[in-house]
């Protein structure tokens, strides 16, 4: 069942490619709020937040073209690691979920720009790491890892499978167990112990093709 899953998503990864090809337009279908992010307040704030991230990996690619798709990429991540959460989002959803929107408009329209350029899926996954990472440990040293991944978005993928999954799974370990935020706080101790199970299951979820 699940190689039958496989050859129909790469399948339909080679018919997104060829319809942009001609000239079609393959906008990444939007993610869904995450957990936390489900009651109609927090929904709104979530939402309020997407169309920003989209626009900001917008503005990060621009006018360039698929060769230099990976300054494009640089540029995004460029743009992401700066896109950091409010303080004390444990005092309210809403905040939360309005940056959470961000990231997850940021990984959408990475996915519109991943397929209609026919790119590594590898890439893809260290990309979507990164993005993710720094919102898991953002979010977990804010909150004290309670609760964090309930604010992670999964967002639908695109067209790639076991490569993007086994590169986003590596960089999202490396990434998040040597993260530190700008006041200094590491996110290791998120990563193991108490939280290795939490951590694991976020990693899962941005990671997972299946």
């Amino acid at each position: 069942m699940k190689a039958s899953a496989a050859i129909m998503k790469w399948a339909l990864g080679l018919f997104v490619m060829g319809f942009v090809g001609l000239g079609g337009d393959a906008s990444a279908e939007p993610g869904q709020p995450p957990r936390a992010c489900q009651g109609a307040q927090e929904r709104a704030a979530f939402e309020e937040g997407r169309g920003p991230g989209r626009a900001m990996a917008r503005g990060a690619a621009g006018e360039a073209r698929c060769a230099h798709l990976e300054q494009v990429a640089e540029r995004i991540l460029r743009r992401a690691r700066r896109n950091r959460p409010p303080r004390r989002m444990g005092r309210g959803r809403g905040a939360a979920c309005k940056h959470a929107g961000s990231v997850s408009g940021v990984i959408e329209e990475l996915h519109g720009i991943w397929a209609r350029c026919g790119a590594s899926c590898c890439r893809e996954g260290e990309i979507i790491a990164e993005i993710t990472g720094q919102l898991y440990c953002d979010l977990s040293i804010d909150l004290g890892g309670v609760d964090a991944g309930e604010y992670l978005p999964r967002p639908a993928q695109a067209f790639c499978g076991a490569s993007f999954q086994a590169c986003c799974d590596a960089r999202f370990s490396e990434f998040t167990r040597n993260y530190t935020s700008d006041e200094g706080q590491s996110c290791k101790a998120y990563t193991e112990g108490a939280f290795s199970s939490a951590w694991a299951e976020a990693r899962g979820e941005q990671c997972s093709y299946d």
